[in-house]
């Protein structure tokens, strides 16, 4: 199949790994891929850098979008495509376009996020008649593309996957241990992600620190992510300086993964969460929220524990209870694992696209 992956994001987010992701393991089956994306953006980079062809558009605004559009479709005439694969409200936008003026090429559009639909008919014209299938990383994402119209008949959940080739079960190495200032006998508590959003919960973390060290002293929270002032002065005025690591964004994320005793997702809204996966691929015990997508991926008592959001005293005594149980920590890791390997390995998602491009290629 030839297939067009489109994704207008120019940072590193979960959304844009997975774009990666699904490029490179359908480039690696042998199919023809090309990613379009704004220049200087990671995914192109990381494109570019695997073999696989890239086409840079601005995709944005105003004059930007039409010309975004007016290159694509003049690309598309020249050049034979199977599928649009788009991730983004923008990029699908632009995708129907190159459709309507492209004939015979087929729309696929993934919902990443929990976000309303909003466009009233126009959108329902967008998701409706002019994409021929929609997928979502998560039921919980599913059901918001229900809530705007489309049929449940023309959408399917394909869950966000890990890289196993990068994400390995493995022991914390010495020297990052030592870079991040982590001692041998301290109880690591670990989250990761945009710090700086709301939706992630980090603040509520912060409150629930006070209330684990009273039960842990000898716990230390380790926030992997771009560094937000506003948390630092958070943690320092509730007497947290020393008990916090800021490891700011980082390249090793296994590697620092290893180095984290219990992964906590304290988020407020998540439609999956693909931290959560790398965590349970590693082997890690889980303290999340009972939101989104989130209970779709860590089983309540049997990988790690769910909790109620926007709540740090509850947050706090679930991280206390795994914490005092060592032996269960382990298991939870143990079955973790072997979920993940199951349901969220990238050769099983790929399959599943794949599957979902065929179909429409079909009918």
């Amino acid at each position: 199949m030839r297939i067009i992956q489109i994704d207008r994001q120019r940072g590193w987010s979960g959304q844009a790994q997975q774009v990666f992701l699904t490029a490179r393991s359908l480039h690696e089956r042998g199919h023809k891929v090309l990613v379009v994306c704004r220049p200087a953006s990671k995914i192109g980079k990381c494109a570019a850098e695997e073999g696989i062809e890239v086409l840079y558009l601005p995709i944005k605004g105003g004059v930007g979008f039409f010309f975004s559009a007016v290159k694509l479709i003049s690309f598309l005439w020249r050049n034979h495509y199977d599928i649009i694969h788009c991730h983004g409200g923008r990029d699908h936008l632009l995708a129907v376009m190159a459709r309507l003026l492209s004939p015979g090429i087929k729309v696929v559009r993934t919902k990443h996020n929990l976000n309303p639909v909003k466009g009233g008919f126009g959108a329902l014209l967008q998701y409706n008649w002019l994409t021929h299938r929609l997928t979502g990383v998560s039921q919980a994402a599913c059901e918001y593309l229900q809530l705007a119209g489309v049929p449940s008949s023309k959408i399917q959940r394909v869950y966000s996957a890990y890289d196993a080739t990068v994400v390995k079960k493995q022991e914390p190495d010495p020297e990052t241990l030592k870079g991040l200032g982590i001692g041998r006998n301290d109880l690591v508590i670990g989250t990761m992600g945009r710090l700086s959003s709301k939706s992630k919960g980090t603040v509520d973390l912060l409150h629930a620190a006070p209330i684990i060290l009273e039960k842990l002293p000898h716990a230390r929270f380790l926030l992997v992510g771009k560094i937000v002032p506003r948390i630092i002065k958070l943690s320092e005025s509730i007497g947290l300086r020393n008990k916090i690591i800021f490891a700011g964004f980082r390249t090793d994320v296994p590697q620092v993964l290893a180095c984290i005793d219990i992964y906590v997702q304290p988020s407020v809204k998540e439609a999956l969460c693909s931290a959560i996966v790398q965590a349970m691929a590693m082997g890690k015990p889980v303290v999340a929220t009972r939101v989104g997508g989130i209970p779709e991926l860590v089983v309540d008592g049997q990988t790690g524990l769910l909790c109620e959001a926007e709540n740090p005293e509850n947050l706090a005594q679930n991280i206390i209870k795994l914490a005092n149980q060592p032996e269960l920590c382990h298991q939870m890791g143990i079955r973790g694992r072997e979920r993940a390997i199951k349901h969220f390995s990238l050769d099983h998602m790929t399959d599943e696209i794949e599957n979902v491009y065929r179909n429409v290629i079909q009918k």
